[in-house]
């Protein structure tokens, strides 16, 4: 029986990493053709998925998806699924929410989305990231003190049990406000989860939603911590990966609104 080499598991463990970096970097946009006479764009990690999201809640109407188109991954995504909205903007009126658009033509639809400019991540930039990934995960490692987080989770515990009675109609907001910088300073206490396997997945989230490079860069570290907590709040537990705060921020943001992530200083 064969064994693979530590060179050929070291090579799957490298490509693994770069496919990561690739699928959160990179999105498809598509367009889809509803027998109802509606067209819908957008862009997902995974279109397919994101696709058959689409059919089933149009089913549940009585309707089903006529066409599809999806493009190649690329990196400028987000300027192309507004591209997108905006020759349909020009054209038809908006069906629902701010994708999908009455009697829209799929055909020029698809037309459109063809000539935009797809690109792949280049390969300098890609060994970029994984260099940045592998630098962060070290710092992270060497900051984190266990029994000091420990010590501080029970002191902060102490203090949410001696402010939740005094609670009232006059300072709930100030209360609020307090229980917030408690649950973010007790969430602080531990790395990300995802902090080893993909410790940069914030700032490229910022940067494909248009935050530029070095606000992405400044302001990461910060809106990874504010969604986390925001997420443990709602969900009473930890984000288990990044995926996880994606999909709550995409959820809680809408618009133009994902474009300024991040650009605040």
């Amino acid at each position: 029986m064969s064994t693979s080499s530590p060179e050929s598991r070291e090579h799957r463990e490298l490509n693994r990493k770069r496919e990561l970096v690739r699928r959160d970097l990179e999105r498809y946009v598509y367009v889809i053709e509803f027998t109802s006479g509606t067209v819908k764009v957008g862009q997902a990690r995974d279109a397919q998925k994101r696709i058959g999201q689409h059919v089933k809640a149009a089913r549940a109407h009585g309707h089903s998806a006529a066409r599809t188109w999806v493009s190649i991954p690329h990196v400028e995504y987000a300027s192309n699924e507004s591209a997108l909205i905006a020759f349909c903007e020009e054209r038809w009126a908006i069906a629902v929410g701010r994708e999908t658009f009455e009697a829209g033509d799929f055909d020029s639809v698809v037309e459109y989305a063809q000539g935009l400019h797809y690109e792949r991540l280049p390969e300098n930039q890609l060994t970029a990231w994984l260099t940045g990934r592998e630098l962060a995960a070290a710092r992270a490692h060497a900051s984190f003190d266990h029994k000091v987080a420990m010590a501080k989770m029970e002191e902060i515990t102490s203090k949410v049990r001696l402010i939740a009675p005094l609670v009232n109609d006059e300072n709930r907001w100030a209360a609020s406000d307090a229980f917030y910088e408690m649950a973010k300073e007790a969430v602080a206490l531990s790395p990300a989860p995802w902090v080893d396997e993909d410790p940069t997945a914030a700032e490229r989230y910022l940067l494909g939603r248009g935050t530029r490079p070095e606000l992405a860069r400044r302001n990461a570290a910060e809106f990874e911590l504010n969604f986390r907590t925001l997420y443990a709040i709602e969900y009473q537990r930890e984000a288990e990966s990044f995926e996880d705060i994606a999909r709550f921020c995409d959820n809680a943001t809408a618009g133009p609104a994902q474009q300024r992530l991040g650009e605040a200083s």
